[in-house]
């Protein structure tokens, strides 16, 4: 009995001892994940937690700090299933309903990502990660006040928070205030000064204000910071090209596609700046393939109907507006432009009815009115022709590029005003 119990008793501690090598081993390689995480090299990450779940598909920080790094891989619902487990395991990990709220975020559930922020806050209201979360699901439903709202608590919890000044600054952008905009970037780079998403937010609000060398200014910081930023190269094309530099807005935007050539909106902004130093083969190239990248962009359509139009290829340039209306049933532009094509066509009930979607879909629209006097003029409508006048002077701006227009819509009611 005596050598049957110092064999189990060696049994025992020869588990132990595998135990033990297993638990260091897995230790090992979760401080080998998070400093590959750290360094930004998430594929690496992701296979160091993989190997410490191979030993233990319980161990929490090896599933979180996955899930984590596939959020930044762009894999959103491997890192939803590994934020599930952690959760499974520990239901008021808030950290994990905050970072399963982002991965939902990033993939379009904007219902689930803002069920599980508020879980998050529910849990800790304090939890700047829950803030912040629901501030940017906000921002995507183009919730103005409600993501001002989390960025401003986050605020009050901590005043140097400087991604809820940046979030924040960026929804007063995106609402119309620059200026505020303006004063909370100028915060977060106060507080970050490498933080190049700031630079980039307080430029385009200073390009919404027509100050483009400041603007520009600002995205060239971004892209010094972070020379891999794509949206700062669009944006810097985009002040450069309001400067009438087009070579310069080019260059950028082509850099910008470099970093991803899936970017549409690149390819359609230099299709428009290939247009103004009328290099019109490129122009309608870059179109094509900002369609081909997206086939519901509405404005590479309407720009390639542009194209057609000037060409007098009307029939071609009413397929394309079609087409962006098909892609966006409010695009009041597409609806005038198409009008303006029937109308060259002689289809001059189609064109009245075009102007007329234009104006319901934008009743400020100076030129969908004059266009629809004209049309209605056409078909012998004096009435309504006078009344569209009138409407027009109402709402076009008082300004060179209107004179013209306004002396004749002028001269028309004077003529027929009586009728």
């Amino acid at each position: 009995m005596k050598q049957l119990s110092q064999r189990v008793g060696l049994i025992i501690l020869f588990f132990l001892a595998l135990t033990n090598i297993a638990a260091a081993e897995k230790e090992d390689l979760l401080n080998q994940c998070t400093q590959a995480k750290d360094q930004n090299e998430f594929t690496q990450a992701v296979s160091y937690c993989t190997q410490a779940l191979d030993l233990d598909a319980d161990y929490i920080d090896a599933l979180f700090w996955r899930g984590f790094s596939q959020i930044q891989l762009g894999k959103y619902d491997d890192a939803i299933n590994d934020m599930s487990r952690v959760l499974k395991l520990q239901p008021l990990d808030v950290e994990a309903w905050s970072h399963r709220a982002a991965a939902y975020r990033r993939s379009g559930k904007f219902a689930q990502a803002l069920s599980d922020a508020n879980r998050a806050l529910e849990i800790d209201s304090k939890d700047l990660g829950g803030h912040m979360t629901r501030a940017l699901i906000y921002l995507d439903l183009k919730q103005y006040d409600a993501a001002i709202a989390d960025c401003t608590k986050a605020i009050e919890i901590n005043p140097n928070f400087a991604e809820a000044f940046n979030n924040r600054g960026k929804s007063y952008g995106d609402q119309g205030q620059h200026s505020a905009a303006i004063a909370d970037c100028t915060k977060a780079i106060e507080l970050s000064p490498k933080y190049a998403e700031a630079f980039n937010n307080r430029g385009f609000s200073y390009n919404q204000l027509t100050q483009y060398d400041a603007a520009i200014a600002d995205y060239t910081k971004a892209v010094e910071i972070n020379p891999k930023f794509a949206e700062a190269y669009l944006n810097r094309g985009f002040a450069y090209d309001k400067k009438k530099q087009s070579a310069a807005a080019i260059a950028d935007f082509t850099k910008a596609i470099e970093i991803n050539p899936k970017y549409a909106e690149a390819y359609n902004n230099r299709g428009k700046a290939y247009n103004d130093l009328k290099q019109y083969a490129a122009a309608i190239a870059n179109y094509t393939k900002a369609i081909e990248v997206n086939p519901k962009y509405a404005e590479a359509f309407f720009n390639r109907g542009v194209y057609y139009a000037d060409r007098n290829q009307h029939a071609a340039a009413i397929a394309e507006y079609t087409k962006a209306i098909e892609a966006n049933p409010k695009y009041a532009d597409a609806f005038n432009n198409r009008g303006i094509a029937n109308f060259n066509l002689n289809q001059s009930l189609a064109a009245l009815a075009d102007f007329t979607k234009a104006i319901e879909a934008n009743p400020n629209f100076a030129l969908a009115y004059f266009n629809r006097s004209i049309c209605a003029a056409s078909l012998g409508s004096v009435r309504e022709a006078v009344q569209d006048c009138q409407k027009f002077l109402l709402v076009a701006p008082d300004n060179a590029y209107y004179r013209a227009y306004r002396e004749n819509a002028s001269a028309y009611i004077a003529a027929h005003g009586g009728q």
